[in-house]
């Protein structure tokens, strides 16, 4: 895969308006260049469960973005966005502001309904070239609607085995630890 600016390499969102997405496996793919996206990317900006994901035995060479972006959140993009903030509002520049929408906790509940999960998502066998950075993102929505049940394992950049979510240079927000080998 070679991805171009804005994007991601392996994507499940943004407008997830149904029950689920599940029992989806990726695997054995080459990710050549991502250039400013994720390479493994869940998005959930709307009520869908997203369960039982699996990323195995694939090889990046370079990734100028993210390496994991798991989100759960109300954007431009979901069935209850706002009007005065949707993308089709010609009168709302979001490329300015980006997709998700900034809320305050408070604000959330007020859109909970809409919000869906991401759980038991598998990161299995992923071999990371040097040209690649470890930046990573894992954030559910609200105390409600955490993250759960991530599992890295042989996990390896530049042939040097991941072992802790330190070495993830990443954001936790509304997560479970993820569990790493």
């Amino acid at each position: 895969m070679w991805n171009a600016r804005p994007g991601n390499a392996m994507e499940i969102g943004f407008e997830l308006l149904t029950e689920s997405v599940k029992n989806v496996t990726f695997s054995d793919c080459d990710v050549i260049h991502v250039e400013g996206g994720s390479v493994f990317a869940i998005h959930n900006s709307d009520y869908a469960l997203v369960e039982n994901i699996r990323y195995e035995n694939i090889r990046v060479e370079e990734a100028k973005g993210k390496l994991i972006d798991l989100v759960i959140g109300l954007s431009v993009y979901s069935g209850d966005c706002p009007w005065e903030k949707h993308r089709a509002n010609p009168e709302f520049s979001w490329q300015k502001y980006g997709q998700w929408l900034p809320l305050t906790e408070e604000e959330s509940y007020q859109y909970l309904e809409g919000r869906g999960k991401i759980e038991n998502i598998f990161f299995h066998d992923i071999s990371i070239a040097g040209g690649a950075t470890l930046q990573s993102s894992f954030r559910g929505y609200n105390p409600d609607r955490k993250l759960t049940g991530i599992v890295i394992k042989n996990l390896f950049f530049d042939n040097e085995l991941v072992t802790d979510s330190g070495q993830l240079n990443a954001e936790f927000l509304f997560s479970d630890p993820v569990q790493i080998n």
